[in-house]
């Protein structure tokens, strides 16, 4: 049996003739030069073109003194440049080291150091990042003008297959992140493996939605490239996508989303997922959304992504992680590093071409993880994955768990080591452990003596500072003391389920007490989705939105008879404090004002409406201006208000001045808003200039030019906004299957029904929801025809312009903030931030925003 489990651990050769991933790459270029390489958004790049842009950035960065093992730092935005960028280290002969423009700066600090990294590439909103990061590598602007005058031609740097191609950071048992070298020969195997698991024609269009700080990358970014396929990159998984798919890289948690959103991306018939443990019943149901095939795949990082594979099955009793890939060698052995038989738990341990070459600048971790593989050829090292796997009969591996502490939260390996660390550091807290419950990632916490209990805000807001976001528990309990073992050690089985806290820390679920709890909670469950909802459950936090916030109001009108605004929300956003307010009268709305975030001492800060109408987006910053900034939105007429929606920019902002003066009679006042709201901001600040009041914020929120939108009245007829709105309600690969075209010629009701026919889902939205949709499609309609027509005047203060990098395209920003500028008499000052215009007010970039809202209002 142990010789049989050694034979099942081979997998098959790989071709000797040596390559690297930039010489795979350029092979393409060669064959395919017209062909698509890339997609993003409306812009689209050929081989050729990528080809240019990269070598462009290649001889940059070798006049920098960039060459084989050199280190560069990659810290930019899902754009283009990205991809470019990653190609122009490879062809430089550098090593790339991805660097999450989100991070906290100690970390990224700590992840340049460690890498020895001497040069970083970035874009203009991860230059402020990186800055506040302090003296270290040099920053190259990865976006510059000037980089066109570099030659386009390969500079021809001879590279072996054993340089290291790349740096990823993964989370550390001891404290800190610790960077794995992975060298050509590694994803070049993969590659290999990859075309003969799943054809070039499979991958001819592929999804392009994980971060480069997250090794699934590679399968998407190079085997698309190397491919001769179309890479489509997006922000994430579940943003729109411009295009339908062929095939896409998931991690279970979101391949989940998608499917409870309502679909996996248009198109796609191949779903390669990995990341974390694959459930029989989540297999079936990417079978029945339209996988074709399933490919299951399992591997360390520091293997190179990949090292066992598993075409699964929509009937399996069971998920497999199957065999080794091409090249690679899996053994299951006993504590003294023997094969165990076949049906025996062991350590899962990994060798081959995708072996790393072992941590930067960390050799006593190297030498203990990396150790000589007994089974394999002389000087062959095999990694000690830390994983329990064993052999079944027909020769599948099958996942069991791990030996040590090490999870996986949303596809993110955590080191609960390094969680806990970071708790440990704040001064209120003695010691802590952290484990993963089916709730997520759960802190337990000892005080410390003396200490008052920080609330779970604050201890968020302080492990964000060094942690990225999946590492952050959602829940935290603290105890008198940790359970410990005989020998002294902590007993993650034995730590207990946390009991609710004091002082607003989180908890787990607590379930309804009442009829009124019971049927609310049945209601937030259906619209949400989700399978619990305790009564303390944010509706909001739980994914919802403006659009299922409408869903769940209809609901509540349709079971108790109550017609609500979806602004009731933001005053009872969870069950008991929706039952609580049921009880004892809700809290009275007069549209369009909403109160978002009542709390502060300042005068309020007012938020003009985006093209929707809705105010939902605006729930994240508002709570996080708590408690000194008071916030206000204000909501479209049209929504909720049985009104018909106003036909101009100035008839808008008169509307919402009449509103703002009836809470507040005397400026100064605080005015804002993203997108379109603005412009409707911008427009309030004029009339209440106009009649002698003074504006002391005006803040544009990544705000467009008004008569240069992308959008023309021919495109902004009833149909074509209809399936827009279709898209946000039902998904964007839904809608894609909407012609509307032909479906112009009818009335708005009749449009609807015929959409829905054209989507040949069944029963994709229930005729109660129909009203509800072409409200959404009128007011937005009404909006954008609004914005074509606004043509502003000039405004006498000054105007505080926020724009972020994914808004920094070529020749956009800068027009837009003339265009501004030229109409500020007072002045424009910018802020860049972070993210792209879909994110802003999303966690982490809407924090810089909020910092800059508060220093302004102070």
């Amino acid at each position: 049996e142990r010789r049989q489990a050694l034979a099942w651990g081979r997998g098959e050769p790989v071709p000797a003739a040596a390559s690297t991933l930039h010489g795979l790459f350029a092979a393409q270029a060669r064959a395919r030069p017209h062909a698509t390489a890339l997609v993003h958004g409306e812009r689209e790049l050929t081989y050729a073109e990528l080809e240019r842009d990269a070598n462009r950035i290649a001889h940059r960065l070798r006049r920098l003194g960039v060459g084989p093992e050199a280190r560069v730092g990659v810290c930019m935005q899902r754009t283009p440049a990205l991809v470019a960028a990653l190609l122009g280290v490879l062809k430089a002969g550098g090593a790339y080291v991805p660097l999450d423009p989100a991070y906290p700066a100690p970390r990224l600090e700590h992840m340049l150091r460690a890498a020895g990294a001497r040069v970083v590439l970035a874009d203009g909103a991860s230059r402020a990042r990186l800055e506040a990061v302090g003296p270290g590598p040099a920053l190259v602007a990865a976006d510059a003008p000037d980089l066109a005058a570099e030659p386009g031609d390969d500079p021809g740097v001879a590279i072996h297959p054993g340089n290291v191609a790349y740096v990823i950071f993964t989370s550390g048992s001891t404290g800190g992140p610790k960077g794995v070298e992975i060298e050509h020969r590694g994803p070049v195997a993969l590659l290999h493996w990859l075309r003969g698991a799943l054809p070039d024609e499979e991958r001819s269009a592929v999804l392009g939605s994980s971060s480069i700080s997250f090794d699934l990358s590679i399968v998407e970014i190079f085997g698309t490239l190397c491919g001769g396929g179309t890479l489509v990159l997006v922000e994430n998984a579940l943003a729109p996508i411009p295009r339908p798919v062929r095939a896409a890289g998931l991690v279970p948690t979101v391949a989940a989303e998608l499917l409870r959103r309502g679909g996996l991306p248009a198109g796609t018939q191949n779903v390669v997922i990995g990341g974390e443990v694959v459930t029989p019943a989540l297999a079936a149901a990417l079978r029945a959304g339209g996988a074709e095939r399933i490919l299951n795949i399992y591997g360390p990082t520091e293997d190179t992504t990949c090292s066992t594979w598993a075409e699964l099955e929509s009937d399996a009793a069971s998920i497999p992680i199957g065999r080794p890939v091409a090249g690679g060698r899996v053994y299951v052995l006993d504590a003294r590093l023997e094969p165990v038989g076949v049906g025996v738990a062991g350590e899962l341990c990994v060798a081959g071409e995708g072996v790393a070459r072992g941590y930067a600048g960390r050799p006593g971790l190297t030498a203990a993880s990396f150790v000589p593989d007994p089974f394999g050829p002389p000087g062959s090292r095999m990694y000690r994955t830390g994983d329990i796997g064993r052999w079944r009969a027909d020769g599948a591996l099958e996942f069991l768990g791990r030996r040590d502490g090490q999870v996986k939260v949303r596809g993110v390996r955590v080191e609960l080591g390094e969680v806990e660390a970071a708790l440990a550091a704040h001064p209120a807290v003695r010691e802590a452990a952290a484990a993963l419950r089916e709730d997520g990632l759960v802190a337990w916490l000892v005080a410390a003596e003396g200490a008052a209990r920080p609330q779970a805000a604050e201890l968020r807001a302080f492990l964000r500072a060094s942690l990225p976001e999946a590492m952050v528990p959602g829940v935290f309990a603290w105890t008198g003391a940790l359970p410990r073992t005989g020998s002294g050690k902590l007993d993650r089985r034995a730590l207990p389920d946390p009991e609710p806290a004091p002082a607003g820390l989180a908890v787990r679920k607590i379930g309804p007490r009442s009829g009124l709890e019971e049927t609310l909670a049945a209601l937030w469950r259906e619209v949400l989705g989700v399978e619990q909802v305790g009564i303390h459950d944010d509706f909001f936090e739980l994914g919802g939105h403006s659009l299922l916030a409408l869903r769940l109001m209809a609901r509540l009108r349709e079971e108790l008879g109550r017609d609500l605004p979806v602004a009731t929300l933001f005053r009872a956003p969870s069950v008991e404090s929706m039952a609580r307010a049921f009880a004892g009268g809700l809290p009275e709305i007069l549209l369009p004002l909403v109160p978002l975030q009542p709390l502060g001492s300042r005068r309020p800060l007012f938020l003009a409406p985006p093209g929707g109408g809705h105010l939902v987006c605006y729930r994240t910053l508002s709570r996080l201006l708590a408690p000194e900034l008071p916030v206000y939105g204000l909501q479209a007429r049209g929504l909720e208000d049985g009104r018909d929606p106003l036909r101009s920019i100035e008839e808008m902002g008169a509307y919402f001045v009449e509103a703002v003066r009836a809470l507040q009679p005397g400026g100064p006042y605080f005015l804002g808003g993203w997108s379109l709201g603005g412009v409707l901001s911008f427009e309030m600040a004029r009339q209440l200039e106009g009649a002698g009041d003074e504006v002391a914020l005006l803040a544009l929120l990544d705000t467009g030019v008004p008569e240069s939108e992308t959008e023309t009245k021919a495109t902004l007829d009833h149909a074509r906004v209809l399936v827009r709105i279709l898209g946000d309600v039902l998904g964007f690969g839904a809608a894609a299957l909407v012609r509307p075209r032909e479906i112009r010629h009818l009335p708005p009701r009749e449009q609807l029904k015929a959409a829905l026919r054209q989507m040949s889902l069944r029963e994709p939205l229930p005729p109660s929801r129909y009203d509800e949709v072409l409200e959404l499609t009128r007011v937005r309609r009404a909006n954008l025809h609004a914005l074509l027509d606004y043509r502003p005047g000039r405004y006498a203060g000054h105007v505080t312009y926020v724009r972020t990098a994914g808004s920094e395209r070529k020749g956009v920003t800068e027009r837009t903030e003339a265009y501004w500028a030229a109409r500020a008499d007072g002045g424009l000052s910018v802020t860049r931030i972070s993210g792209n215009h879909g994110t802003l007010l999303h966690e982490p970039h809407v924090r810089a925003l909020v910092a800059e809202l508060l220093a302004r209002t102070g």
